[in-house]
């Protein structure tokens, strides 16, 4: 199995699924309405490149761009844990962090049992690709190893 084109490919899933939901009205997916189109550029400039880097290091495959994907799947991943699922866990979250989340996510489709700060349908599916890429780009690193 070819491990470091199933890591591109997920970083591209990562960066599609970003794109749609950041752009494309969906509600109660995600809630534009109350989203700055002036934010969504910041987030769209911040978050793009990285994924767009990720599928690029893993498409070159060689073992130090391989293991700098990998690396860097990590940290998408603990950031998005550090984003959601520490807040809904603890209950608590920074005073920005409460006001964006009460801005843009409130009124979000939600599917856990509700607590503070809770994960909305978007990003869980945003941490279920957040983990497909660490999988794929852990195996990719044993893969070329």
């Amino acid at each position: 199995m070819n491990w470091t084109l199933l890591a591109a490919v997920a970083a591209m899933a990562m960066l599609t699924w970003e794109i749609v939901t950041e752009w494309v009205p969906m509600y109660p997916l995600n809630d534009l309405s109350a989203q700055p189109t002036r934010l969504r550029l910041i987030a769209a400039a911040a978050n793009y490149p990285v994924m767009a880097a990720i599928a690029v290091l893993f498409a070159v495959g060689n073992v130090v761009t391989t293991l700098i994907g990998a690396g860097l799947c990590l940290v998408v991943l603990g950031g998005h844990l550090r984003s959601w699922w520490i807040p809904y866990l603890t209950g608590r979250a920074s005073a920005s962090w409460q006001v964006h989340y009460e801005r843009d996510y409130q009124r979000t489709l939600k599917l856990l049992p509700r607590r503070p700060y809770m994960p909305d349908a978007q990003h869980m599916v945003v941490g279920l690709i957040a983990v497909a890429m660490v999988v794929t780009g852990v195996a990719a690193s044993v893969q070329v190893l």
